[in-house]
């Protein structure tokens, strides 16, 4: 009899030592998988809130309003009038120089146009080598319109008058 308590003994103690044993290592799994949930919740939000950023940047990056030379490359033409008339062609580059020609229908002369565009579409250029006048006016980027006014002292007297035309190509 006193084996048979010894035995009952000793498989109560395995018994509550296994059940222990158990309830610890479901204790480690359960934490163990909260840790792993909350490190995937942790993640989903840094990606929702990465997105969210790019997103904001990427809209105020790209500001229509930003005043950029990239909307008046190409060629733009149009005509002129005042004490003589024709018509004009410009080129506008990638870094805002401006070249092109102004062709006279009276005198049939050509002169060459030389200068820059500001980003906000402001043109300041001379007409004529040496400069011997000016072209100068705005291009406007919504209607890809331009107008401005131009005077000429080649090859004798000084003539002048206004301009208008607009972008022909990219």
């Amino acid at each position: 009899m006193a084996c048979e308590k010894a035995n009952k003994s000793n498989i109560n103690f395995i018994f509550v030592t296994v059940q222990s044993l158990i309830v610890k290592t479901f204790g480690y799994i359960r934490e163990l998988f909260l840790e792993i949930i909350e490190k995937i919740i942790d993640l989903y939000i840094m990606k929702k809130l990465f997105l969210l950023l790019f997103t904001a940047f990427l809209f105020v990056g790209c500001s229509k309003d930003d005043d950029t030379i990239y909307d008046f490359i190409g060629t733009w033409a149009g005509t002129y009038e005042g004490t003589e008339k024709g018509d004009w062609n410009i080129v506008v580059a990638t870094d805002g120089k401006v070249t092109g020609t102004m062709h006279s229908d009276q005198t049939t002369e050509n002169y060459y146009i030389s200068g820059y565009l500001s980003e906000s579409g402001d043109l300041n250029a001379t007409i004529g080598s040496p400069d011997d006048g000016e072209f100068r006016g705005t291009l406007t980027r919504e209607d890809k319109k331009a107008s401005g006014t131009w005077t000429n002292a080649v090859p004798a007297t000084v003539r002048s008058g206004t301009w208008k035309g607009a972008k022909t190509s990219k």
